[in-house]
């Protein structure tokens, strides 16, 4: 994950409820955005990487404090980034049942919780799993804050873009990248799959994507595909998928906010999980 730190004059601006924050944590490090409502612009982007050997909770403890992250002001919004997560209807959703739910894919460490989020947009809901005394010293920092899985914002990201799409076409992939694994959106004049894939190689990441292709009867020619995500347009991931597939392109800025001018030195695709939240 880059390494970024950006900040506008505003970012510590005096009035501070007019500004939203959003942090995205993952299994590398933790980036957030600040953004002010007023002027509807990004006025800061920071990025942080884990090092090896280094205990996270100091890095989160020194970067809050110095950044002033927990000022009780701030509109909070937090996203954890995880592998493991269900998507089930609203309509068979029960509370007390989300564990066995989540169990029939997937298994719970013993020092894992889970959380779930509904996701209006298909009527469903995202349960998902957090490390405990991760979820536990963030929620102690951001009492008030909103916790959302990424997996859902990424999903309604994508449907609204589809919404306000004029020329909405009939075939369209969303590809979300993390540091080890993807998660995959795919419309044909409505849903048709959500999934999570693992990967290390360039190769896992082209299977399980050509695979998809195989498996839906998709157009590589015709069908659009969207990345976004901590993945560099050069990557040989991205140059052998190029190979198979035709209409290949990354996530670009919002046009209707507006961003501090050194938003111009990163990948718009990079971040745009807390850059559209």
């Amino acid at each position: 994950m880059r390494e970024i730190r950006i900040k506008s004059k505003d970012f510590f601006d005096p009035d501070i409820e007019k500004l939203s924050l959003s942090i995205l944590i993952n299994q590398d490090g933790f980036s957030y955005s600040v953004f002010n409502e007023d002027e509807k612009q990004y006025v800061g982007l920071i990025s942080n990487n884990f090092k090896t050997n280094q205990d996270k909770y100091s890095l989160y403890t020194n970067v809050f404090e110095k950044d002033k992250l927990t000022h009780p002001g701030y509109n909070s919004k937090i996203i954890f980034s995880t592998f493991k997560k269900s998507i089930v209807p609203k309509s068979i959703f029960q509370k007390d049942k989300i564990s066995h739910i989540f169990k029939l894919s997937h298994f719970l460490n013993d020092n894992e919780i889970l959380l779930y989020n509904q996701i209006d947009d298909i009527d469903a809901i995202i349960i998902y799993d957090v490390d405990k005394n991760e979820y536990e010293f963030i929620k102690n920092h951001f009492p008030k804050a909103e916790i959302f899985c990424d997996a859902s914002v990424f999903v309604e990201n994508s449907l609204l873009k589809l919404r306000n799409d004029e020329n909405r076409p009939g075939n369209k992939v969303f590809v979300n990248i993390a540091p080890d694994f993807f998660d995959v959106l795919v419309f044909n004049e409505e849903l048709k799959l959500f999934n999570s894939f693992k990967y290390k190689t360039a190769n896992d990441f082209l299977y399980h994507l050509v695979n998809i292709f195989n498996q839906l009867r998709l157009k590589a020619d015709t069908t659009q595909v969207e990345i976004s995500g901590f993945i560099d347009p050069a990557d040989i991931s991205i140059i052998n998928l190029r190979k198979f597939i035709a209409n290949i392109y990354f996530t670009s800025l919002n046009k209707k906010y507006k961003y501090y001018y050194r938003f111009q030195e990163i990948l718009p695709h990079y971040f745009s999980i807390i850059l559209n939240s």
